[in-house]
């Protein structure tokens, strides 16, 4: 779900967009510029939300394809319950058919004993008598013959016996582990159902957060169109002569520094500190605790003191000559727009609003409307 709210963010950073002043002093070429400023995000946020829709059906086809996926294992688990009932009936079965040949050879090996135990108790007197009590040689070769038979019968009833026995006993040991093995596989489909239920239950709340992305890039570029709009209509006023430019004094010396707290991230590339990727950083941080007073670097009037999204509460100071400073993430705004200001006056406090990880000043010189270092100025 990160990379949900890495996509998010960028909506929000998106937001922060050019604050113009009420006043109508800025000429045609600076509002042509911020209006190409705004077109291009307005692109760009086209292009975020194209991706975004595709993201959308991309995870509404594999939340379809793991609804399939869930059908077809519930369906193998019940073959696989089939199937173990199937084996639990031949268990029995099994086990029964070994009762019953064990029960019938115990009678006949009993049977075999009584007989061998009447020949010990006999003694070998009793086969010599039956031999020697035939009446001629061919009845004593069929005497012969009968008791070698009997004998034969009886070893082969036992072997059959002890065949059998052993037959049942592998049969059940088949079946046993058959059981076992589809047990295992019971429980892992169980397993695999669980994770797959999971996973669907992240899809769709992926699904979800990509749909409130899909209708915050709406909004933004709705909101973007309207700022289109609103410097294309102030650009019209201009043309018919509505709007004057401010007085502006060229500009010289040094910028006093905002705040006394140190430099805590330079101007220039950086990995971003919530968006989690390399941006642009247009100014320099300087730290601080929340409520501490933030100072005018120099004279100046204020153009914007306004909420804007990625800045926060943010003040915007024209110092004349195409230079102005930007004062973002305050947590208060002591100043308005038109205001006249002197330099160390405090125009506002510390704070943490917009996108900011904790109370801080974030601090742009800008010439002509392109950032600059601020060191190069302070």
């Amino acid at each position: 779900m990160r990379a949900l709210r890495a996509l998010a963010l960028p909506i929000l950073a998106l937001a922060a967009v050019w604050a113009v002043s009420q006043g109508g002093s800025q000429d045609v070429s600076k509002l042509e510029t911020d209006l190409k400023r705004i077109q291009d995000k307005r692109d760009s946020a086209s292009r975020k939300l194209r991706d975004t829709r595709k993201q959308v059906n991309t995870v509404r086809t594999d939340i379809r394809q793991i609804d399939s996926e869930l059908e077809e294992l519930e369906n193998s688990i019940a073959l696989t319950a089939e199937r173990l009932e199937t084996a639990q009936d031949e268990q029995v079965r099994a086990a029964e058919e070994l009762e019953v040949a064990t029960h019938k050879l115990q009678e006949r090996r009993e049977q075999v004993r009584s007989r061998l135990r009447w020949m010990y108790m006999s003694g070998d007197s009793h086969v010599a008598e039956v031999l020697l009590g035939a009446k001629d040689m061919g009845e004593f070769a069929s005497r012969s013959y009968l008791l070698e038979r009997i004998a034969k019968a009886d070893k082969e009833l036992f072997d059959a016996f002890k065949d059998l026995r052993e037959q049942v006993r592998v049969k059940k040991l088949a079946q046993d582990k058959l059981v076992a093995r589809i047990g295992a596989l019971r429980r892992q489909q169980d397993s695999q159902q669980h994770s797959l239920k999971s996973t669907r239950d992240q899809k769709q709340l992926a699904f979800a957060q990509l749909r409130g992305v899909q209708r915050d890039l709406e909004r933004l570029i709705a909101q973007l169109d309207a700022d289109e709009r609103a410097i294309e209509a102030r650009i019209e006023a201009y043309h018919r002569g509505a709007g004057k430019e401010s007085q502006s004094k060229p500009f010289s010396g040094k910028l006093a520094r905002p705040v006394p707290g140190g430099m805590t991230s330079g101007f220039g590339m950086r990995h971003h500190p919530i968006l989690k990727r390399s941006r642009m950083h247009n100014g320099v941080d300087f730290g601080g605790k929340s409520g501490d007073p933030i100072r005018a670097a120099a004279d100046g009037v204020v153009i914007s003191a306004t909420y804007m999204s990625g800045y926060g509460n943010c003040v915007i100071l024209d110092h004349g000559g195409g230079v102005s400073t930007l004062y973002a993430h305050a947590s208060r705004l002591n100043v308005r727009e038109g205001q006249s200001v002197k330099q160390g006056q405090t125009i506002a406090a510390i704070g943490a609003t917009g996108l900011a990880t904790g109370p801080h000043l974030h601090f742009e010189v800008r010439v002509n409307g392109k950032p600059v270092n601020p060191l190069g100025w302070l």
